[in-house]
């Protein structure tokens, strides 16, 4: 049952009825009063019941909605509701939670928005109290000193735990039909590759490791806690929270509105996902589209494309087909670009819809998102911004926390590039700008480079932390001296693709993979592909461009060695197709009259979160990579560059990968260049030797 509709003169009426009749004291508020200018004060639930009986005949029931959902109908009508200020303590156990607030339940842990803790302590069977051990500058009271408590108590147990069992560990259900949030990870990087939020907490263990978890309001803790408890805790044991309403409880959300489009093909287009015109030229169908997508895009208020707003045409893209446009137009391809060091190279960049399907994805994260996560992400993006409007490229000069002196090259959306002149080893070095980004929306103060390492779960430091940590440090001092940025919660949009005289493309070389997506059926996860630049077996594919080049390649020019390099983990997710990739392409390479040549890669880095998310070990994946790549290999009579190997012998004494800890720094592209050489040059590099079948 929910608040019943009613309009002020009802609650007016039932106002007059308490007046003359009075409030049974089963029925009596100890929380909120609706106040009158006379001074008389009347229960909330009770005045809708009794409104509710006076209009629609109803029994006079108070138990189908709670106090503060009486509190915010009655604030809406725009009557005064004063709160009586109280404490309120919930008790949790193994298997219940239960609270003298009458509002408190399981089935809304959103509520927790709407509550500040006074206090908390973990109570052992035997009465024994035992409070939080604060670190050095955590605060006193929190919604995180709960579960920090949790983690304190049970530390040996959770860290016992296999990555597994800590991955698929319950931390918060806000609703019952809402996802189930668990996971305990390693370090922030982990953790948002499975939950992109700001919102959660770092535990510090006295071992050096962390565990992160989901954490937001003074609720969201419950299920975490109450986990631990029934894994490692005693038959007796509880938690006990003692809290109180915040001053100005946060309301809920509106509820959303359902738009009235205009033209008849909107609803069609919502329902169905995909809409298809056919007709003769000249006859409409273009610029029907766009009336559709003006429609939908602003609601049904206009229908006219040329009349969105610049921020509402990046809603919608318009692309035209013809018989030479193709997959890496559309999707993603390789491009030419000029190196740092003048060379000519290639890099893959987006087509138009993979970049269209980002602005789709970005606004659906953010809406997502909290307005205080908003605001930090804001706040970091700005500085960052800032920061480098300001910088004389190749001039202004940095220094590490040892002296080294650095200078900044050139900085776009994802990379800073940095000159280090003094630096008899490493002249160059490319930083990851979200690394950048994630330090400083993380709000966490970084003193030194450990502290840098340990944020994003690494056992040793990279060399571009040092370099991270100068420039963080020359952002977070400019930062200080601005005024706090303030941002609104961002809206879930609808996003509209329009394709132009789809008939004169070649779909299949256009979509390739993706063609069967169209489908609203294996929209989202069930439709997730790898895109063709990810899989050594798509050079076989003529109807690709990079297919239809390779394939030309090898039948129609002439070749000493040919190298292939599968996907950095295709080995292990897709043996099937990896091996049979590589001997189907052996095979056309032996008829060119060439000899193969397979690229082992290198097992992730060692501790880092790709590999983590691999759900694997250091040595675990580099021996079954390291066994792929030697059985396909001996199977196709192919030399092997073991650059994995050179890989897994060096790594321990030297730093051989980026930023992300997959791919190679300058370092290891040396190394990995210097084994393939061997292999073209004497017939071996770090693997077997090879004789011509």
């Amino acid at each position: 049952m929910t608040i019943p509709k009613l309009t002020e003169q009802n609650i007016l009426d039932a106002l007059a009825h308490i007046d003359k009749n009075g409030v049974p004291d089963h029925n009596k508020s100890t929380k909120y009063f609706l106040c009158t200018e006379g001074g008389k004060k009347y229960p909330p639930k009770y005045v809708i019941a009794v409104a509710d009986h006076i209009a629609n005949g109803t029994d006079i029931f108070t138990q189908g909605y709670n106090a503060v959902e009486a509190k915010k109908f009655l604030e809406h009508l725009g009557f005064a509701i004063e709160t009586k200020q109280e404490k309120y303590e919930l008790t949790i156990t193994a298997e219940h939670a239960t609270s003298n607030d009458e509002s408190f339940t399981m089935d809304n842990l959103g509520l927790g928005d709407n509550y500040r803790p006074v206090d908390v302590y973990f109570k052992k069977e035997n009465g024994e109290i035992i409070r939080r051990n604060r670190s050095k500058g955590e605060q006193k009271i929190s919604n995180q000193t709960m579960p920090r408590i949790a983690c304190q108590i049970f530390e040996k147990q959770i860290a016992s735990l296999s990555d597994e069992q800590k991955e698929n560990f319950p931390v918060c259900r806000y609703t019952p039909k809402s996802e189930l949030i668990c996971g305990i990870f390693p370090s922030v990087e982990v953790f948002r590759k499975h939950k992109n939020t700001l919102e959660y907490l770092i535990y510090k263990c006295d071992t050096g490791r962390q565990f992160v978890i989901y954490c937001w309001n003074i609720f969201s803790p419950i299920v975490f806690v109450q986990e631990c408890l029934k894994r490692f805790g005693a038959p007796g044991d509880c938690f006990v929270l003692t809290y109180r309403e915040k001053d100005e409880p946060q309301s809920a959300p509106p509820e959303p509105t359902v738009p009235m489009y205009v033209n008849p093909y909107s609803p069609k287009l919502i329902e169905s996902k995909n809409i298809i015109f056919r007709g003769a030229p000249g006859t409409g169908k273009s610029y029907l589209a766009k009336e559709i997508a003006a429609d939908i895009i602003s609601n049904g208020e206009l229908q006219e494309y040329a009349k969105l707003s610049q921020e509402q045409k990046k809603q919608v893209e318009f692309v035209q087909f013809h018989p030479s446009y193709d997959y890496s137009d559309f999707v993603e391809g390789l491009r030419p670009k000029v190196n740092d060091d003048g060379s000519m190279g290639f890099e893959l960049q987006d087509g138009i819809f993979k970049k269209f399907v980002h602005r789709a994805k970005k606004n659906f994260e953010n809406s997502q998102k909290t307005k205080e996560t908003i605001e930090k992400e804001v706040s970091a993006q700005e500085a960052i911004e800032d920061f480098f409007s300001g910088v004389e490229l190749g001039v202004d000069g940095f220094k590490t926390i040892k002296g080294s002196e650095f200078f900044i090259t050139d900085v776009d959306d994802e990379r800073i590039h940095i000159s280090i002149p003094a630096n008899d080893t490493i002249k160059t070095l490319c930083l990851n700008v979200n690394e950048l980004r994630a330090m400083l929306e993380s709000g966490e103060k970084f003193e030194r480079i450990k502290d840098v390492t340990s944020f994003f779960g690494k056992t040793f430091a990279s060399q571009a932390y040092s370099y991270d940590f100068a420039l963080y440090k020359e952002i977070r001092a400019k930062m200080g001296k601005k005024p706090k940025v303030t941002a609104k919660h961002e809206e879930l949009k609808k996003y509209i693709f329009i394709i132009d005289e789809i008939n004169r493309g070649e779909i299949s070389k256009i979509f390739g993979e993706l063609f069967f997506a169209i489908d609203p059926g294996y929209r989202g996860r069930a439709g997730e592909v790898s895109t063709q630049y990810s899989n050594l077996h798509l050079n076989l594919n003529p109807a690709t461009r990079l297919g239809a080049r390779t394939q030309a390649a090898l039948r129609d020019e002439q070749w000493d060695y040919v190298v292939l390099q599968e996907m950095s983990n295709g080995p292990i997710t897709s043996p099937k197709r990896f091996f049979s990739s590589v001997e189907e392409l052996c095979e056309q390479i032996f008829q060119n009259g060439a000899v193969p040549i397979l690229y082992a890669t290198w097992a992730y880095q060692k501790d880092g979160a790709k590999l983590t998310a691999m759900g694997m070990n250091y040595d675990e994946m580099y021996h079954r990579m390291n066994d792929a790549y030697h059985q396909a290999a001996e199977q196709n009579h192919a030399l092997i560059a073991d650059v994995g190997q050179r890989f897994y012998t060096l790594s321990e004494s030297q730093n051989l990968y980026g930023a992300d800890g997959v791919h190679p720094n300058e370092l290891g592209s040396r190394i990995a260049a210097e084994t393939i050489s061997e292999v073209i040059l004497y017939g071996q590099g770090g693997g077997v030797e090879w004789n011509r079948p």
